[in-house]
């Protein structure tokens, strides 16, 4: 995704709060496709 190397996305929270999060309010507000995102877990650990 070009996250790499970005010190403040090492942590998965911080890349949905705020990247995905936003993305999707705005695809969904903005356009006639409706998105929801499901993170594949592996344990507690998002993959």
């Amino acid at each position: 995704m070009g996250t790499e190397g970005v010190e403040l996305y090492e942590r998965f929270a911080e890349l949905n709060r705020r990247v995905l999060k936003p993305a999707i309010k705005e695809i969904n507000e903005k356009s006639d496709i409706h998105l929801t995102f499901l993170p594949a877990k592996q344990a507690r650990k998002i993959i």
